[in-house]
């Protein structure tokens, strides 16, 4: 993902859990859940 926690700071539970809660009001977690079961899927990592 190119995160460098070196250099940046680690998102606090509260950022977190507020990006949780943004995800679910827009009804957005689905459909991550959806495209990365596909990912892994098309890439033999995982079937469904």
């Amino acid at each position: 993902m190119g995160l460098d926690f070196s250099e940046e700071g680690v998102p606090d539970a509260t950022t977190l859990l507020n990006f949780r809660h943004l995800l679910a009001e827009k009804g957005l977690q689905k459909k991550i859940f959806e495209v990365v079961n596909e990912l892994l899927e098309e890439n033999g990592i995982y079937r469904i």
